[in-house]
């Protein structure tokens, strides 16, 4: 009779253990269910997310525009003055601002002091995160400004300077850059109600660039360029500046032709004897400043003026002086320290 061979002992104080069987899987109609709630969730994440960007999107777009009074009171507030605008659309990823029908009142009803029917702003949006301020452009189609003078030294817009005098200093300083601000077909009016006389200047074109007070582009000159009719006589500005230096400088050509001189005469310190009666002004000059020289000679002025059919009367009627021509060439001279050299005179008739 074979014997019985004993059972081998499970040790004491460990856990039986037991064969693991693979994880089962999930029955294909559950695993479809599962795979469907996870599509749609993402599905409405997404539809979420482009509602949002699309509510952000059409608030930049034609939020300005559907609050536009509000942005009109609020800048007539600070101004002063009922300010208008027709219309404001805004391309936030261009960067660009447009403004149609803006319009400044003036103190008198119904004659506007500035009326732009279309003004073009375009930024820079990423020099933000800089902590910099840079317009790229800002052009002016067709503007229209009337100033009156009412005094001495007052104007209908001297409240509106004095309201930006009287504000606090802001402590924090805005670094800031205008890369060019353009004007074309311009009409600026000047009602002299002090000598009665009305100044209209057509302004053709004009263009400002590289104005900034960047520390580092302030020594960068700064140019304008402009051509306009003043009382209907051409007048050509070209100037180079750097405003925002330590030490400013700069210089201006000036050229005009065939200007009138008697209709300038109210402004004229004349003798009661001295009485123009006619002549036609043509000016070829450039104007320097040079803060690096003496207080006397910081000012230069040079060129070219002439005169033609010129005639003084005395207070009596009677022609004290005539003459055809008039033409005088300036040397480099300096007006502040009462020098001014003339390198020759002619005289014709």
């Amino acid at each position: 009779m074979p014997l019985p061979v004993p059972r081998p002992r499970r040790p004491r104080g460990r856990a039986r253990l037991r064969p693991t069987s693979p994880p089962r899987r999930p029955p294909p109609a559950l695993r479809a269910r599962q795979h469907g709630r996870i599509a749609r969730r993402l599905a409405w994440g997404g539809l979420a997310l482009v509602l949002l960007l699309g509510a952000l999107l059409a608030a930049l777009i034609w939020g300005p525009n559907l609050v536009r009074d509000r942005i009109a009171r609020y800048v007539g507030e600070v101004i002063g003055r009922e300010v208008g605008i027709g219309r404001i659309d805004v391309s936030p990823f261009a960067g660009r601002l447009v403004l149609s029908d803006l319009s400044v009142a003036s103190a008198e009803p119904g004659r506007p002091m500035i009326a732009v029917p279309r003004t073009t702003v375009e930024v820079d949006p990423l020099a933000y995160l800089r902590g910099k301020v840079v317009v790229r452009g800002v052009a002016l189609a067709a503007p229209k400004v009337r100033a009156v003078r009412i005094g001495p030294t007052r104007f209908d817009f001297t409240e509106v300077i004095e309201r930006f005098e009287n504000r606090p200093a802001s402590q924090r300083r805005t670094v800031w850059r205008v890369d060019h601000v353009g004007i074309t077909d311009g009409i600026v009016s000047l009602e002299d109600r002090v000598v009665r006389k009305t100044t209209t200047l057509d302004v053709a074109s004009f263009a400002l660039r590289g104005l900034t007070n960047d520390d580092d582009r302030v020594d960068q000159a700064s140019t304008l360029d402009a051509t306009m009719r003043l009382d209907g006589r051409p007048v050509v500005v070209k100037a180079r500046a750097t405003p925002f230096a330590a030490r400013p400088a700069g210089d201006v050509d000036l050229r005009g032709d065939a200007l009138p001189l008697v209709p300038w005469l109210p402004y004229l310190p004349l003798p009661g004897d001295v009485r123009p009666a006619s002549g036609a002004l043509d000016v070829d000059l450039r104007a320097g400043w040079r803060p690096s020289q003496p207080p006397a000679e910081r000012a230069v002025v040079e060129g070219r003026v002439a005169m033609s059919e010129l005639s003084v009367h005395a207070a009596t009627g009677r022609e004290r002086i005539g003459a055809d021509a008039v033409e005088a060439k300036l040397a480099p001279s300096a007006p502040m320290g009462g020098t001014v050299r003339v390198a020759g005179l002619a005289v014709r008739g």
